[in-house]
C-alpha cells in the first residue's frame, strides 16, 4: 500500500450514476466543515459535536498518515465538490476490516449514491485487499442505510440495543457483516449456512458488478 492512506482514484460509472472516489483536497475543508455541521447529517454518524475548517484539515492529515484505514471522498463526476466519503477501517486485522460511509451532501440523499459508493468500496476491499469480512454498524433508525448495505450483500449479525441517545430517544446500533465470496470454501469449508446464502450471492452480484462498473484513472 501507499504511505498515504487515501485510496487512489478510480470511477464507478453505472446505476445512472458516474462517481469518483479520490483523495481529500485542502478545497475541500470549507464544504466538509459546513455540511457536516448539520444535525440532520450528523446525528447517525455517532457524534454531536459542530466541526470547523481547522479541525477538518487536521483530519485530512491524520487519515493521510494511518496506515490503518484508506480512506476516499466521494465527487459525483460533473460536479466540482465531494458530497461525502467511504473507507475501510482496521486494515491491520489480516482477514476482516470495518467500513464506514458518510454522505454529507444532503442534496444527494436517496440517489443511488451510498449503493453505488459500496459497490466500489466492497470490490476494493475483496479485490484489492483480499478482505474476507468486512463489518458495518448502522443505527436503526437510519433506514437507508441499512438497505443500502444489504443490497450490496451484508447481513445483519448483531445489534446493541439501546446504543445512542438520537433527539431524546434511544436506537439501536446494527452489526452487518459481508462475507466475500470468493472465499466462502475456506470460511465455511462444511457448506455455506443457508441464513447466508442469500446475502452471499448478493455479495458475488456486486463484485461482478464492480468489475464492470469500475475504472481507474
Amino acid at each position: 500500500m501507499e504511505d498515504k492512506m487515501f485510496g487512489c482514484t478510480f470511477k464507478i460509472v453505472g446505476n445512472n450514476l458516474s462517481l469518483i472516489l479520490r483523495p481529500a483536497l485542502d478545497s475541500d475543508v470549507p464544504k466538509m466543515a459546513k455540511d457536516l455541521s448539520d444535525w440532520e447529517v450528523r446525528k447517525y454518524l455517532g457524534f454531536v459535536e459542530g466541526l470547523t475548517e481547522n479541525g477538518e484539515r487536521e483530519w485530512i492529515k491524520k487519515t493521510a498518515e494511518d496506515k490503518s484505514c484508506i480512506t476516499w471522498l466521494i465527487q459525483p463526476e460533473g460536479i466540482t465538490e465531494a458530497i461525502g466519503s467511504t473507507g475501510l477501517h482496521r486494515l491491520n486485522d489480516a482477514h476482516s476490516c470495518i467500513s464506514g460511509l458518510a454522505i454529507w451532501d444532503k442534496n444527494w440523499w436517496r440517489k443511488g449514491v451510498a449503493y453505488t459508493s459500496h459497490i466500489g468500496r466492497t470490490w476494493f476491499a475483496a479485490k484489492q485487499m483480499e478482505k474476507y469480512t468486512i463489518t458495518s454498524f448502522v443505527f436503526s433508525p437510519n433506514i437507508g442505510s441499512w438497505k443500502a448495505l444489504e443490497k450490496v450483500g451484508y447481513t445483519r449479525t448483531g445489534i446493541e440495543p439501546v446504543s445512542k441517545v438520537v433527539n431524546g430517544a434511544f436506537v439501536d446500533k446494527y452489526i452487518y457483516t459481508w462475507i466475500n465470496p470468493l472465499y466462502t470454501s475456506i470460511l465455511f469449508p462444511n457448506g455455506i449456512p443457508e441464513e447466508y446464502a442469500p446475502s452471499i450471492k448478493k455479495a458475488k452480484e456486486t463484485l461482478e458488478l464492480g468489475d464492470a462498473y469500475i475504472k481507474y484513472i
